[in-house]
């Protein structure tokens, strides 16, 4: 049975020397003899997948919690998977639908709603966002440059532990179809006459991205611009080919919002839908008018995960290089202005986008990752276009930058050894699930597949006991905190309650993320619902700082189970 204890020394030794073996061979084709294995491309490719699926197995074998989105998101796909009906049964308040929906697709594999199905999900998109940043780059500066740019975001991905950049999240399907837009501008660059069926498709990715998360909206908005932008710039297009295309992009962009109207309108939840994911993530931060204010916090928020720092450092330190070069050129960038153009709109959409509420939540950096690697691709091509007569410089470059990218982690090592650190933050012995004591009071009353309701942020709890959700908010933040919509979120909350008449009730103040305070913040803070959980309800435990609620049935003939873990 796979697992990792806290210092598995052999295995990151192997990752580390895998990672320095895809640089190795990223750089290599500039000495090595032509025609080769070891210039094969796809042989890097296939190195590039591996060493990030080795380097991530701790991770995805870990099958406990790493960030409570990660259990909300769960939770929510397994109760889709008894109502699928979306803002009925489930509100994912900052995520899209999609984001959950795509959890299905592991159930019907057979796997368990639980970390580990989630975890193979989002690793998954992450080797699909690094294949088409792989071949975006490929596309607009050739392999050569595709394969040196790559490996700061190769190595990132690889090599960090940081929970916030492991977890399946809400960005991971989102980045995944912001790269495939990405991917498809470059290759209607490449057309002389631009692809009519391609553009749609375009535009049709790009009306999916707001339903896998708003906050993307601004990059899928900067690549439908530039498409745009391009169409009307080819001299080789008649008025009305021009027309076409431009018609085709917009009918693309409306065809998924349509197909979420017409299908949330038959199922009674179109009103739901603008009310809890239009108006109020609209209502939800960024209206503090400190815009600018969190834009320079930038490097703060970036300081929060420090490989991260270093992989935006490393890319600043290659900009100053190119723009040495550059200088030196005289600014000859005419003919590369709507990659360049788009690149550096697409950087300051994407800073808006992550700091436009102020929340810094370092998930959000995940969304940078692609934009940089494009942007690294492009210092590296210009370089290497400066140097075109010093064809060492570029490659020597690139060697700089892998050594500059590897080196930090084995110096992270050495100094984690010295001191004794260790190495592995997601230590198990087991890969099935563990259960906490609230959970385990839970299921003496009550049984994997009937609903559940937990009052505060501990979306654990669904996950750990395998309960769908009875109410569509599974964390509450929106019930307690003071904000416009609250008594809107309050009112359907309760709605829920009778709807569904959950067998358990969990009342998690006190050990919840952000409510702590049942004073203010406890179900008896809401006295509509105190009264339905008076009547309807019987307190059957208060442990781990959790109150367990069973509905007076149940409690009276509880169900006796001795389960401690789920596989």
């Amino acid at each position: 049975m796979l697992s990792f204890d806290s210092n598995p020394i052999v295995f990151l030794g192997i990752g580390y020397g895998l990672l320095w073996l895809t640089g190795a061979l990223a750089v290599g084709p500039a000495w090595l003899r032509p025609n080769t294995i070891w210039q094969s491309r796809t042989l890097f490719l296939v190195l590039v997948l591996v060493s990030v699926v080795f380097m991530r197995l701790p991770v995805v074998v870990f099958n406990q919690e790493l960030n409570p989105d990660e259990s909300q998101i769960i939770a929510q796909g397994l109760t889709l998977s008894v109502d699928p009906v979306f803002w009925r049964s489930v509100d994912g308040t900052t995520g899209g639908p999609l984001d959950s929906y795509l959890l299905l697709i592991p159930g019907w594999l057979g796997f368990t709603f639980d970390y580990i199905a989630a975890r193979i999900t989002g690793l998954l998109l992450i080797l699909a966002t690094l294949w088409l940043l792989f071949r975006t780059l490929e596309r607009w500066f050739g392999e050569d440059v595709a394969r040196w740019a790559l490996l700061p975001s190769l190595i990132l991905l690889a090599m960090t532990q940081n929970a916030d950049l492991v977890h399946y999240s809400s960005e991971h399907l989102p980045i995944v179809l912001l790269g495939l837009l990405y991917y498809w501008y470059a290759g209607l660059q490449q057309q002389s006459v631009p692809s009519q069926s391609r553009i749609f498709l375009v535009g049709l990715v790009a009306g999916m991205v707001p339903f896998g998360k708003l906050q993307a909206v601004p990059m899928m908005f900067c690549v439908g611009l530039f498409v745009a932008i391009d169409v009307l710039t080819r001299q080789n297009l008649t008025v009305r080919q021009k027309t076409a295309r431009l018609v085709g992009l917009v009918l693309g962009g409306m065809s998924f919002p349509l197909l979420v109207v017409v299908l949330t309108s038959l199922t009674g939840v179109f009103d739901d839908m603008i009310t809890f994911y239009i108006v109020a993530n609209f209502n939800y931060g960024g209206g503090d008018g400190q815009a600018w204010a969190h834009l320079l916090r930038l490097p703060a928020f970036f300081r929060k995960i420090e490989e991260f720092n270093w992989f935006v450092w490393l890319s600043l330190l290659l900009g100053i290089t190119f723009l040495a070069f550059l200088i030196r050129n005289q600014f000859r960038l005419i003919n590369t202005w709507k990659i360049w153009a788009f690149l550096l709109l697409l950087i300051g959409f994407t800073f808006i986008a992550i700091t436009r509420t102020g929340s810094e939540y370092t998930h959000y950096l995940l969304f940078l990752i692609a934009p940089i690697g494009l942007l690294n691709g492009w210092f590296l091509s210009e370089i290497r276009n400066y140097v075109r007569n010093r064809p060492w410089v570029a490659p020597r470059i690139a060697a700089v930058v892998l050594a500059a990218a590897l080196i930090p982690y084995g110096v992270r090592y050495v100094s984690w050894a010295i001191n004794r650190t260790p190495f592995n933050a997601c230590v198990q012995n087991s890969r099935k699930m563990p259960q906490s004591v609230v959970t385990r009071k839970i299921l003496e009353y009550a049984q994997p597949g009937e609903k559940l309701a937990v009052w505060g942020w501990m979306c654990k709890y669904y996950v750990e006991a395998q309960m769908p959700q009875g109410v569509n908010e599974n964390h509450t933040i929106r019930c307690v905190f003071d904000h416009p919509m609250r008594d809107i979120y309050r009112k359907r909350y309760v709605a829920d309650l009778r709807r569904s008449m959950p067998p358990v009730f969990v009342d998690a103040v006190g050990q919840s993320l952000w409510l702590n305070d049942r004073a203010t913040q406890g179900h008896e803070s809401f006295p509509a619902l105190r009264d339905f959980v008076a009547a309807h309800y019987r307190l059957a435990g208060d442990l781990d700082k959790t109150r367990i609620y069973v509905r007076a049935d149940r409690y009276q003939q509880p169900i006796s189970t001795t389960n401690t873990h789920v596989d």
